[in-house]
């Protein structure tokens, strides 16, 4: 979703990416939304 993307928020520094494997889920979680 919307929320995975890497946006830094106002006044705040940019996040460190989070783990691969996490990451990757959620991806595949959006993918299966948009796809179904």
């Amino acid at each position: 979703g919307p929320h995975h993307v890497k946006t830094p928020e106002a006044g705040q520094p940019l996040r460190p990416p989070p783990p691969f494997e996490p990451l990757r889920h959620a991806v595949l979680a959006d993918f299966v939304v948009i796809s179904d």
